[in-house]
């Protein structure tokens, strides 16, 4: 009778050590990400209202967009702003649009390729935006670790 009680303890306390062991172990230092590693960086460091495009994609990280403002905006409004650098406006100030390009070509993206000041790269997700914000949000990235995608030719 006792023989499968020493059993599962010494099954609990393995279990334990191994858990505690992963718990204590120095973790590899994280550098980039995917979109919402980025979003979630950026709003870490600044307070802004995040905003998801509207609709539901069939995954977060390769087919969604989310929109960075100072302050609160309606979302079908963002959705109507034009997304191409040769018609910015100034409705863009304080508005940073984030979306990801993992499964598709990114060039298929309206504001891809464009001026530095309005758009950043980082190959699985592009922003674009209000050139005080994406340089904000260039710096930030850069200290978590995030890599612009090289352009094409390169």
């Amino acid at each position: 009778m006792f023989q499968p009680m020493k059993s599962w303890i010494v099954l609990a306390l393995a279990s334990a050590v191994g858990l505690a062991t992963g718990y204590y172990l120095p973790r590899p230092e994280k550098h980039g990400g995917d979109i919402l590693d980025a979003v979630a960086a950026v709003e870490r460091r600044c307070s802004l209202h995040l905003i998801p495009e509207r609709g539901r994609p069939h995954n977060w990280v390769t087919d969604s967009g989310f929109y960075l403002c100072r302050d609160s905006q309606d979302p079908v409004e963002l959705d109507r702003l034009f997304k191409d650098p040769r018609q910015y406006d100034e409705r863009w100030h304080g508005i940073v649009y984030f979306k990801a390009c993992a499964r598709r070509n990114p060039f298929f993206l309206s504001f891809l390729p464009a001026p530095e000041d309005k758009v950043l790269h980082y190959g699985s997700f592009a922003a674009y935006g209000d050139p005080e914000l994406i340089q904000t949000v260039r710096s930030i990235l850069a200290d978590e670790g995030f890599e612009a995608a090289r352009p094409r030719g390169d």
